[in-house]
């Protein structure tokens, strides 16, 4: 059988069998090194494998953790063989010591911590695998107003690098940025390189602030005054006050005019800012002293002023002056109130050259009280008085009324005390009493019933006149009627001689026959009497003329005014020159006849 064999297998097969002598050797023949401070001496040797390979060119560094001696390495060959003689230590290492020993390949590393022990040789393999070691790193944003990207916790391979961006919110800058607790400044980047270890990475923000600057000129104060520091997206008010007898004449805010106004806010500052303000001398007004009137009484008053800038002043008033106000341009305040109350509002006063000026008004207005009324009502009984009243029968109260000279007609506040038994025989007592609204009382009036036990002969009671109401024209008629009734309302068999009366004779007459005549508009109450007994009143409502009469001529010429005849030209009808007053008359009659 013919094998072939290449040269790299050679290389590998003697080299294994010179580490395999060496090996041997070692733990046949080993020959530690004398320490030069007499310290134990030890041997740590071993394999170096790299994912299960033997590697060679891997770095091998032993550390005594335990005093801090300076770490030795060595670096593996012949076919990842490493020894490393403890005797190199600068402190002598005793046993309990701990020893670490570590293996790094490229960006892989591995350790091993052991117990120091005396003894010549000491075999440690280290293996290191392509499973990357890693390393936290941790960042914070310690304060608000910023982030730090990634955020938290981040694993980082061994060996590997890891960035980070500090990025502050609006209106925030970076204060500090702390790496492992010690500040690299208000960087907006960080980059952690070769990581071997833990680290952490802590950032701070704080936020932006911007100065406002105030001023102002003579004559007044703004406030507040000078540099103030705002926070960005903060507001800030500023108040503009002048001195007595001073007005704000404008303020400029970033050099820009706002107007002459009272107070300025910044809001949502994201720049610097300035403000500032002027002030102007102001007319002054003398202050108005409260005016007092009443309800349709004038009321004025002058509105005195002086104007520093020697100019004409323009005199008004504002929105709250009552309607119907008004005041010219000399200052004189007019007005004639209707509504009773009282009245607040400003005059303002301007001079065309600084800002306008106000001063308050206060106007009471009180209501114009009516007269006492000191007149008390009367009250009319309707109805006989006395009444009989059969014994076992019903009686009704005829009832009384009431007027008042300011209330008018008050029947209904009447009040009626006593009562009528007519089970028993007896004379009773009712008493009628009514007051007005101001409180006055009228005479009290009171009406007696006798209840008898036999029926008496009818007597005259009570009189009814109809009809109840009735309306005419001015020169109309309209005839009433009278009805005598006794003590059961039943109408006497012989009627008795009436008296007709009228109220107001002056609205309208009545004649001994109940005929009414009217005379004029109005109103008047029409009542029939006899023997002391009074009677209901009519009511009778007179209005005016109507619409002139349409008239046509008589024409036959006969004089005689008939129903088939209506003059066309009344009072105009002549025989030859001559004006016929009878025939004037019988027109005039005529007219009344067909309600002209």
């Amino acid at each position: 059988m013919n094998i072939n064999i290449s040269k790299n297998t050679i290389k590998k097969i003697v080299s294994l069998i010179v580490a395999s002598a060496i090996m041997q050797f070692a733990f046949i023949s080993p020959t530690p090194a004398i320490a030069a401070q007499g310290c134990p001496l030890n041997t740590f040797y071993g394999t170096v494998t790299f994912n299960g390979i033997a590697t060679d060119n891997a770095t091998v560094t032993l550390t005594d953790v335990t005093n801090g001696s300076p770490a030795l390495s060595v670096v593996t060959s012949l076919g990842g063989f490493y020894q490393i003689d403890t005797s190199n230590l600068n402190i002598c290492t005793v046993a309990g010591d701990q020893i670490q020993l570590n293996a790094t390949f490229g960006a892989f590393s591995t350790n091993v911590t052991r117990s120091f022990v005396v003894e010549p040789l000491t075999n440690v393999n280290l293996v290191i695998s392509s499973t990357a070691t890693t390393h936290n790193i941790v960042s914070v944003a310690s304060t608000a107003g910023g982030t730090v990207t990634p955020a938290g916790t981040t694993p980082v391979n061994s060996g590997s690098s890891q960035s980070y961006t500090i990025t502050p919110n609006t209106g925030y800058h970076i204060a500090n940025v702390l790496v492992d607790g010690s500040s690299v400044g208000a960087v907006l980047n960080y980059t952690f390189n070769n990581v071997t270890t833990t680290h952490t990475i802590n950032a701070s923000f704080a936020i932006n602030t911007y100065n406002i600057t105030s001023s102002t000129g003579a004559n007044g104060t703004i406030s507040p005054l000078g540099v103030t520091s705002v926070n960005h997206g903060a507001n800030r008010a500023y108040t503009i006050t002048p001195n007595t007898n001073f007005v704000v004449a404008d303020v400029l805010v970033d050099g820009v005019s706002v107007g002459a106004v009272a107070t300025y806010t910044f809001t949502n500052v994201t720049i610097a800012h300035t403000i500032s303000a002027s002030f102007a001398a102001s007319p002054v007004i003398t202050p108005i002293p409260q005016q007092n009137g009443t309800v349709g009484q004038a009321v004025t008053f002058d509105v005195i002023a002086t104007n520093p800038n020697q100019g004409m002043l323009m005199y008004t008033l504002d929105a709250n002056a009552p309607i119907g106000s008004s005041i010219n341009a000399m200052g004189t305040f007019s007005w004639t109130p209707s509504i009773a109350g009282t009245y607040n509002f400003n005059v303002i006063v301007d001079d065309m050259v600084s800002a306008p000026v106000s001063s308050p008004v206060t106007i009471i207005i009180t209501a114009v009280s009516p007269p006492a009324d000191t007149t008390l009502p009367v009250i009319i009984l309707l109805g006989a008085n006395p009444v009989d009243v059969v014994q076992a029968s019903v009686f009704t109260d005829p009832g009384a009324t009431a007027s008042d000279d300011v209330d008018g007609n008050i029947t209904a506040n009447i009040i009626v005390t006593g009562t009528v038994d007519t089970a028993t025989l007896g004379s009773y007592i009712l008493t009628y009493n009514v007051s007005d609204a101001a409180g006055n009382p009228a005479t009290s009036v009171t009406r007696t019933v006798n209840v008898v036990a036999i029926t008496p002969n009818p007597v005259l009671t009570s009189i009814s006149v109809t009809p109840t109401t009735a309306s005419i024209v001015v020169a109309g008629t309209s005839q009433l009627s009278a009805s005598a009734l006794d003590q059961n309302s039943v109408a006497l068999a012989t009627q008795p001689a009436m008296t007709w009366n009228s109220s107001d004779t002056a609205v309208a007459t009545v004649s001994a026959t109940g005929l009414v005549t009217a005379v004029a508009a109005g109103t008047t109450n029409i009542t029939a009497t006899s023997d002391a007994v009074t009677s209901n009143a009519s009511i009778v409502t007179v209005t005016a003329v109507g619409p002139a009469c349409q008239t046509t001529a008589d024409t036959n010429l006969d004089g005689v005014i008939g129903n088939a005849e209506i003059l066309s030209y009344i009072g105009q009808w002549k025989i030859g020159n001559v004006l016929n007053s009878l025939i004037l008359q019988a027109i005039e009659f005529w007219k009344v006849g067909v309600g002209c």
